[in-house]
């Protein structure tokens, strides 16, 4: 049998109530913006919809956009409200695709309306009032509507909730880090200035109504989720916010604002000029572990969690008489990640031990490099591997040419031995799982070691990029690379030295 293998080296030189889920940032906002279709299959009904009749979305670095339907059909869309990557602009194009949004019927994820009557009324708000210092956390109404107000939640406390939160004139009101759960929220006018002072989740009940020059996040202090379950709308100008915002039904944009950061909602209406910015940037991190536990040097930003690639290392000193193993990861966060060497069942010698593994950790999304070259990061869930009954390609549609892809399991749900693969398509990649012989044969192929029939999902990352070489500014610091790709064995004793065809 005459055996194919293909690989791509990385290398770089130089007692209460739950409190809502975990927020998956790269899986729930992966570009600037997008439509979701909750836990519905695929585009539902009604389904997602992107209409800009003007203003600019500035970060889809040309990318097509994951909207089931847009205002382009019927003409009313401008052929310059999107950037193209390259410094132009375009049409804002979708894919007729939409994402999976958050279950918002699960348990951990239902609104937490607040039981208290206590508050602020119309007229009462003072210069530097604090609330929570006096362990209340739960409110009735909370009025600032004169200039001098200026109120702050206590950083005693991470969850505070609110019946209705009104602000008018120039407020300001100052969050502590934690969740804040508001039934009924209003800007009635003014320029009333919401900071944060760390990471906020801002959850709202009902539909959302800003009619004043709201300033959300203006210092870009902390990391802002701002969460409608039902509609938010823009209804004024001069609007800034700086954050994520998701919405599970519509995002309408009248006036000119800009929001700097990312926007999913069912559906997504800009109607004037509003500049719509990425807010979340590249960031690529690599080393080599020496160790099973890594920790960042640098970061990522608290609630993204990075996709993490892994090379395996064949050690030269005893090629021959080394055994089958691999690398896996067990577990990823914003500041690091862990891995394990682990080999096949069956096989009963041990493997040497791999010295040192060559990793990189990706912030998902669609990007492009300083000198111009695109790069794209995700993941997808699989629940097929060759091998098994259950064995078809999944299918990911990709806008560039993109010949230099790497893989990798990020997740460890089922007890069995399973690699990750991926092959070119017309448009895009195919990608699976296989379990590399590693199974009992029979009409029902069992994954081994745990006997396994039907596969749960898994999550496998991709990183794609076209062949290219030449220097990238990464992190502050000019970095020469080289993406490309090269077959190391094509059967038999005929070997490829790919010294020389070294990839990200």
């Amino acid at each position: 049998m005459v055996r194919f293998i293909t690989v791509c080296c990385i290398l770089l030189f130089s007692c209460s109530i739950q409190a809502f889920e975990n927020i998956d940032y790269g899986k729930y906002f992966p570009a600037v913006v997008q439509g979701h279709h909750g836990t519905a299959n695929g585009c539902a009904n009604p389904a997602s919809n992107l209409t800009i009749y003007k203003g600019f979305i500035d970060g889809t670095n040309g990318q097509n956009l994951a909207y089931c339907s847009s205002n382009k059909s019927s003409n009313s869309m401008s052929n310059n409200v999107c950037d193209d990557g390259a410094g132009g602009t375009r049409y804002c194009d979708i894919t007729g695709q939409d994402i999976a949004g958050l279950d918002l019927t699960a348990a951990t994820n239902l609104f937490q309306t607040s039981s208290g009557t206590t508050g602020i009324s119309y007229g009462e708000c003072q210069a530097n009032a604090i609330l929570g210092a006096d362990n209340t956390t739960e409110f009735g109404s909370v009025v600032l509507d004169k200039n001098s107000c200026n109120l702050t939640f206590s950083s005693s406390h991470q969850t505070y909730k609110i019946k209705n939160l009104i602000l008018d004139a120039s407020t300001v009101l100052n969050l502590s880090a934690g969740d804040y759960w508001v039934e009924n929220f209003t800007i009635t006018g003014g320029t009333p200035v919401i900071n944060t002072a760390g990471n906020v989740r801002f959850f709202v009940k009902n539909p959302i109504n800003i009619s004043g020059a709201l300033k959300f996040n203006p210092n870009r202090a902390g990391e802002l989720l701002f969460f409608g379950y039902s509609n938010i709308a823009l209804n004024t100008s001069n609007i800034v916010i700086n954050g994520y915002i998701y919405s599970d039904a519509d995002v309408i944009v009248n006036g000119r604002n800009t929001i700097i950061g990312r926007i999913t909602s069912r559906k997504l209406t800009i109607n004037e000029d509003t500049e719509i910015v990425n807010g979340v940037s590249l960031q690529l991190n690599y080393g080599k572990a020496t160790t099973a536990s890594v920790t960042f040097e640098r970061a990522f930003p608290t609630g993204v969690k990075p996709l993490v690639f892994l090379m395996p290392t064949i050690s030269t000193a005893n090629t021959n008489n080394d055994v089958p193993s691999s690398t896996f990861i067990t577990s990823i966060s914003s500041t690091g990640f862990t891995w394990r060497q682990a080999q096949p069942s069956g096989t009963n010698n041990p493997a040497s031990n791999m010295q040192e593994v060559h990793w990189i950790a990706v912030t998902p999304g669609n990007y492009t490099l300083s000198d111009g070259t695109p790069l794209r990061a995700g993941s997808i869930n699989i629940n097929s591997a060759f091998g098994m009954n259950n064995n078809g390609w999944a299918n990911i549609s990709l806008d560039n040419n993109y010949s230099v892809v790497l893989n990798q399991i990020q997740t460890n749900n089922n007890n069995c031995w399973l690699t990750s693969v991926t092959e070119p398509a017309s448009r895009g990649l195919k990608i699976n799982m296989d379990v590399s012989q590693v199974y009992k044969k029979s009409n029902s192929p069992q994954c081994q070691p745990a006997n396994i029939k039907d596969l749960v999902n898994e999550s496998v990352a991709y990183l794609a990029l076209p062949i290219a070489k030449g220097i990238i500014n990464l992190n502050g610091a000019d970095v020469r690379y080289q993406f490309g790709t090269a077959m190391t064995h094509s059967g038999g004793e005929q070997y490829q030295n790919v010294s020389r065809t070294m990839c990200l």
